[in-house]
Formats: C-alpha cells, sequence, structure tokens
C-alpha cells in the first residue's frame, strides 16, 4: 500500500500533505519495528533509541525532528495547506525521508 500512495505522489496524483502523514506512519512503523519498541514509545524517544542503537546518524534524526515539527504536526494536527512555495520545500525533505527510510530503516528483517 506504502508503494502505491508513493507512486501516486511520483505522477503528482496525491498531494504531499498526504504523503508528509504515510511517509510519516511508513518510517515510525520501521523504528519501532527496527527498535523492537511498543506503541506507547513516542516518535522523540523513537529518534533518540534509533541514534543510541545506530540506526540513524545525528543529521538522520534532525531531518526527521524537522519533518515532524515542521510538517505533519502542522499539517495533521492544524490542518494547514502548503503553499506553492512551502510544497517545494516539502518535496525536498519527503525525499531525505524516503532515502532515510530505505537506506537506515528498510533493511528491516
Amino acid at each position: 500500500m506504502a508503494d502505491d500512495l508513493l507512486a501516486r505522489w511520483l505522477v503528482g496524483e496525491l498531494p504531499e500533505e498526504t504523503v508528509v502523514e504515510e511517509l510519516h506512519t511508513i518510517v515510525e512503523a520501521l523504528l519501532r519495528h527496527r527498535l523492537s519498541a511498543g506503541r506507547s514509545v513516542r516518535w522523540p524517544e523513537l529518534l533518540v533509541r534509533a541514534d543510541d542503537a545506530g540506526l540513524l546518524s545525528p543529521t538522520e534524526v534532525k531531518v526527521l525532528e524537522v519533518f515532524n515539527r515542521t510538517w505533519r504536526r502542522e499539517l495533521k494536527h492544524m490542518g494547514r495547506v502548503l503553499t506553492t512555495e512551502e510544497r517545494k520545500e516539502a518535496k525536498r525533505l519527503l525525499w531525505s525521508v524516503l532515502s532515510i527510510a530505505e537506506n537506515a530503516l528498510g533493511s528491516a528483517k
């Protein structure tokens, strides 16, 4: 399902607002799996644990913090819609998060 959503975004069928939430869910699930973390562990703690375990670099942790704080919280919890300029910035960040998901976390067994 994630592949389908990302493919639809790549061809312009889904807005960045939707992809931000879906990609957050993907990364969160990968983190929980790789760290054997239960549902009660919150996002900030997942990032700390991933850093401590060497799953993420400090730079990757910072990217994911910005992703969550700057984009996900405002879009999901405040119902914001991105401006044209914000959309460009969001696309760049989404690509970074996708790379982290694939390279750092995607080797989940």
